[in-house]
């Protein structure tokens, strides 16, 4: 699963998209939960250790990702207007938006064992 912050660089042809992952990602999405309604503070790409009822309302929470998951948007695959803000987010293979990244260190979570991958299907 490519999760969490994604960019699509000006270099790089039209539809390839790099995401914060967790290094350690192995790409099932397992413990995705989606579309939370409670109304948490948590925004795309921040923690949501309790689950989606951490995230904003609308968004789901990928648990399989390091240090308490993060929160992501809903998206249709590739559809990065679906994101809002094309400049700050972007939508992978999966339908989910995550931040965009050119760098490793362009993840805000980077400390924590995020990495800015290739979303290229």
């Amino acid at each position: 699963m490519i999760s969490r912050l994604i960019a699509l660089t000006l270099t790089l042809p039209i539809g390839v998209a790099f995401a914060c992952s967790g290094s350690d990602d192995k790409g099932t999405g397992s413990q995705a939960q989606q579309s939370g309604d409670a109304g948490g503070t948590a925004k795309i790409g921040e923690p949501c250790p309790n689950g989606v009822s951490d995230c904003m309302k609308g968004l789901g929470c990928d648990g399989d990702d390091p240090h308490g998951g993060q929160c992501y948007g809903i998206c249709s695959p590739h559809q990065d207007s679906d994101c809002g803000d094309t400049m700050k987010f972007a939508c992978n293979v999966e339908g989910h938006c995550y931040l965009r990244c050119n760098t490793n260190t362009d993840c805000p979570r980077y400390s924590e064992g995020y990495v800015c991958k290739n979303d290229t299907p």
